[in-house]
């Protein structure tokens, strides 16, 4: 499971999404009342039990599913989710303890639940008729703010009005006015460090960042703090997943004292770097953008590279992972014969999300783009490979402003390791490499 894992990096589901509702004290906007129901928290407890046990029919067959969630999972969908589960987060260790909440209407039974690597609250959500309507998972993060001996941190509020997102800025500490980066995340439902298993990328560049004198800004996806809204929504696209939250970003940075608005800087990690060329239609006041690890070819192409890489590597792989391969496969070619059902997700999207994917051409809109880019590339990325480098190059590397930088040894993950690159690495303790901040640095700095 592991490794199937690598595959869904970049087209994670966003049915099974995290959600930070009840990682830290819910916010003043929420209406919440802790409550008694000792029936509902033994069924939500069994549930999962069954969940983590393997015992993926029963879950499904067993427990009062709503129509919704009925429609959106089967047993195949409950293993894979489970899968992301243990490799993200380590074994199941034990369950701490149990509360019962009605957050805005809606009851939901919180589990804390130790693992190897890390606590996570999973959330398990019902109707009015006490059928499981959604299961959450959510990381169970500190966000107190940091005050270093060079940076310090304070956590921002910013967003639309339906959506309110919760964000660090992290500030060095005697610089005037700095430059400031946002980071914006790849695909799937990532916390503001852009947490996988013990590894927090976003949270290592912040910090080095302010080492070096440079402000940034991280936060919270839309995908990961109202997991249900976003989940069932059969309209969702990049554009509300992560496109709009970006140029928010930029507006609400541009009005604070404490940095440069003149200098903010945008940088997208994968996916986010895919639509950098989308964003900057948005964000004509920044200095300009890095693009880190973001493919230059449709999403789709980069997948099907990515069911070759472990196709390759199929005698490590058990008949389950292989059989997985296969959905995988067949899911590429449903979404590009354009038969999707409308209210039938594919790879954890809907129709809008795909067509307009494919619809969209980042080597034509990067040619639009006036403010320099940093193209950041590793060269043992198996997710998004040198060829979407190369093709960037290709496109824009004509012009001066432009700047290629691929590293020797750095993952998708922008950190070093040796050997075939694998995802299993994903999962071991490590840092964003200092080639990276170097180069960004340089970048923003010069």
């Amino acid at each position: 499971m592991k490794k199937y894992l690598g595959i869904l990096l970049i087209i994670m589901s966003v049915i099974f999404v995290g959600c930070d509702e009840f990682s830290s004290m819910p916010s003043d906007t929420q209406d919440v009342t802790e409550v008694s129901n000792e029936k509902l928290e033994t069924m939500a407890k069994n549930y999962v039990e069954d969940l983590l046990n393997g015992n993926y029919v029963s879950a499904y067959n067993d427990y009062p599913h709503s129509e919704d969630l009925t429609q959106a999972v089967n047993e195949n969908i409950y293993e894979t989710m489970m899968g992301q589960i243990t490799v993200q987060f380590g074994e199941f260790v034990e369950f701490v303890d149990t509360q019962t909440v009605i957050v805005d209407s809606h009851t939901s039974v919180v589990i804390n639940s130790a693992f190897s690597y890390s606590n996570i609250n999973i959330i398990i959500t019902f109707d009015d008729d006490e059928n499981i309507n959604g299961i959450n998972i959510a990381p169970i993060n500190d966000t107190t703010p940091i005050d270093s001996e060079k940076y310090y941190t304070t956590n921002i509020t910013f967003g639309t009005q339906e959506y309110p997102l919760e964000g660090t800025l992290t500030l060095p500490k005697n610089v005037d006015s700095p430059p400031v980066v946002i980071l914006v995340h790849g695909s799937g439902p990532n916390d503001r460090d852009e947490t996988i298993g013990p590894n927090k990328p976003f949270r290592d560049i912040a910090y080095a960042l302010a080492n070096n004198g440079i402000a940034s800004f991280r936060y919270d996806k839309r995908t990961y703090t109202y997991p249900e809204a976003t989940a069932f929504d059969t309209k969702l696209t990049v554009y509300e997943e992560t496109i709009e939250d970006a140029y928010l970003a930029v507006d609400t940075l541009s009005t604070l004292d404490e940095i440069d608005p003149d200098n903010i800087y945008l940088i997208g990690h994968s996916l986010g770097g895919y639509v950098i060329p989308r964003i900057a239609q948005k964000t004509d006041g920044v200095a300009g953008y890095v693009v880190m690890a973001g493919n230059s070819r449709n999403l789709l192409d980069v997948v099907e590279d990515q069911y070759a890489f472990f196709l390759g590597r199929s005698d490590n792989l058990s008949p389950d992972e292989l059989a997985q391969l296969n959905v995988l496969k067949d899911s590429i070619e449903l979404i590009r014969s354009d038969s999707i059902d409308e209210h039938t997700p594919v790879l954890g999207s809907y129709k809008p999300y795909w067509k307009d994917l494919m619809a969209y051409e980042p080597l034509e809109l990067v040619l639009e783009i006036d403010q320099p880019i940093l193209f950041l590339q590793g060269e043992r990325d198996y997710q998004v490979t040198m060829t979407d480098f190369n093709l960037w190059k290709e496109t824009v590397g004509h012009q001066d402003k432009n700047t290629f930088v691929s590293l020797e040894g750095i993952n998708h993950l922008m950190m070093f390791g040796e050997g075939e690159p694998n995802p299993e690495e994903y999962f071991v303790s490590n840092t964003v490499a200092d080639s990276v901040i170097e180069a960004i640095v340089h970048f923003i700095l010069n």
